[in-house]
């Protein structure tokens, strides 16, 4: 069944709004008392637990597997917040 040219075009402009939406925002982590190379070390180490624990993506274009990129970055987020880690946005 094709989807109608109207159709494909509303939710395109959607999709771009959103993602222009998404640009202007950021956030930086902070935790009390703790500095850049607390968070660095912290971060490096739920990077390495998030990527061990994603079960990886198949990719049947390229007959591969990959980290599943958005798993990885929700679980290593994750492992922040566990570890006192809070999202701050910028003001």
């Amino acid at each position: 069944m094709a989807i109608p040219l109207g159709t494909r075009l509303i939710f395109g402009f959607a999709g771009l709004l959103a993602l222009a939406g998404c640009a202007g925002a950021s956030a930086t982590w902070s935790k009390p008392g703790a500095g850049d190379a607390d968070f660095q070390r912290d971060a490096q180490l739920c990077q390495v637990q998030a990527a061990g624990a994603a079960p990886p993506v198949f990719d049947a274009r390229t007959m591969s597997t990959a980290d599943n990129a958005q798993d990885v970055l929700r679980q290593r987020d994750s492992c922040l917040f566990a570890h006192g880690w809070q999202l701050a946005p910028h003001p």
